[in-house]
């Protein structure tokens, strides 16, 4: 509790964060000095109407005890505030209840007061006045500190869902990372290890060997890769602030083009900036990827379009693929080491909900694929800590 309220003031500086503190020390005098001068007013009231004899009579004892009374639980209200540790912004309610809980009580015994004022002598009125101020005020600081402790305690809660989801979010990320590294770099480290055998018992399969290593080892140096951008995404190592999604595209477009045999169309407007970080140009470079190794046609062929709205931009990734089979659809961007797709696309849609956008499947069928993907737009100096989950 202490250290949710603490990161709670700490959100505040500069005069907001002086006024904080300043409400964190005088919010619960309010109820200190209102209960003191209700105990007060009463015994005055009483005084001024009697001898100071009478204040030590039964009748000045009972005054006193209802004043005493009713002050002291408005006093209390406040140090229940102060030792709950209560956000100071909690304080005004409080505090407005009272004024409310006086405001409406008197109007509500105003018509009669008046009614009877010509009949009544002033230490009867002001009795009744001072005893509607007293009953009134207790009530409502007690109201107050009740809905001030209940909106807090909802704020905590809310607070804790939140930490708990995380933590739960980031044991599963570790449980999956664990069993992509075990089931896909196994299965790499074994073939490998097969394949080095078969070349050193036999001279005619070393070329064949050696070819598979290689490519088992790009792939596993992949899966590698992979699950380090994953780790830095779910760590939050890097911050959100704008990038030029122009050029993350292009580039990646052109690494595309020096690996493999593609024929590129792409419709890049200049200079468009989105809401992201440093792993960026990784879901264009997994999406590309994905495109051309699932590709089976005699050429390949992608195509970039990118469609700026008022707050996001849109980029659309289209290939002549064979298409997604139905019952991959559905799964295509969760985590699974038994999937086809790998980590991949799941990295993708991880890192873009990081940045606050997303990705869906627009079209696919046996012409080709369409891949949506959502950015949220930025300018060149926007920049803030990211997301929490």
């Amino acid at each position: 509790m202490d250290e949710f309220t603490e990161q709670i003031g700490s959100e505040e500086t500069g005069e907001n964060g002086l006024l904080h503190r300043s409400m964190h020390r005088a919010g619960p005098r309010i109820f200190y000095v209102v209960g003191i001068c209700i105990f007060l007013a009463g015994n005055s009231y009483f005084l001024l109407f009697n001898s100071v004899t009478d204040f030590f009579s039964v009748m000045g004892a009972i005054n006193a005890g209802f004043y005493g009374t009713l002050g002291a639980v408005i006093v209390l209200c406040g140090v229940f505030l102060r030792r709950r540790d209560t956000s100071p912004s909690r304080y005004p309610r409080a505090a407005v209840w009272m004024l409310c809980g006086v405001a409406f009580l008197l109007l509500l015994n105003a018509p009669m007061i008046g009614f009877l004022a010509n009949q009544m002598s002033i230490e009867f009125l002001l009795g009744w006045v001072m005893s509607v101020v007293a009953t009134s005020s207790t009530g409502g600081a007690v109201v107050g500190t009740v809905e001030a402790r209940s909106i807090e305690q909802a704020h905590l809660n809310q607070h804790l869902r939140t930490e708990r989801a995380a933590a739960e979010y980031h044991a599963d990320q570790l449980v999956y990372l664990n069993s992509v590294l075990r089931h896909e770099v196994l299965n790499n480290v074994n073939i490998i290890r097969g394949y080095a055998k078969l070349g050193l018992e036999s001279e005619d399969t070393q070329e064949k060997a050696l070819s598979t290593i290689y490519m088992q080892s790009e792939e596993m140096a992949t899966i590698i890769t992979d699950v380090q951008v994953l780790i830095a995404s779910i760590q939050g190592e890097n911050s959100l602030e704008a990038r030029n999604l122009s050029r993350v595209l292009t580039e990646e477009l052109e690494k595309v083009q020096a690996k493999a045999e593609v024929e590129v169309t792409e419709s890049i407007p200049d200079d468009i900036s989105v809401r992201a970080d440093d792993l960026l140009p990784r879901v264009f470079r997994n999406l590309f990827s994905n495109a051309i190794e699932h590709n089976d046609s005699p050429t390949s062929r992608i195509e970039v379009a990118v469609e700026e709205r008022a707050d996001t931009v849109e980029v659309r990734v289209i290939d002549n693929g064979p298409g997604i089979p139905e019952s991959k659809q559905t799964s295509l961007f969760e985590s699974s080491v038994e999937a086809n797709h790998g980590l991949g696309l799941y990295l993708v849609h991880e890192l873009l909900l990081r940045y606050g956008g997303g990705i869906e499947i627009a079209e696919t069928g046996a012409t080709g694929t369409e891949f949506k993907v959502e950015l949220i737009r930025s300018t060149k100096g926007d920049s803030g800590p990211a997301a929490a989950r």
